[in-house]
């Protein structure tokens, strides 16, 4: 089933470092505001936008 995806729109390779990079984002937006528990935060925010866009835009 794997394999009827990877030439669609779900690419695992492109979910996994967009999750990377939003997650990256949103901590290294947050830390500087409050250390690591707004960088945890941001990170988590960030994830959970990247994950909505993509459900929004049709990339699952």
């Amino acid at each position: 089933m794997l394999a009827s995806f990877e030439r669609g729109k779900n690419n695992w390779a492109a979910n996994v470092s967009g999750v990377i990079g939003a997650g990256s984002a949103g901590a290294a937006l947050g830390f500087p505001v409050c250390g690591v528990a707004c960088g945890s935060i941001g990170a988590k925010t960030g994830v959970t936008l990247w994950a909505w866009a993509t459900g929004v835009t049709g990339g699952f």
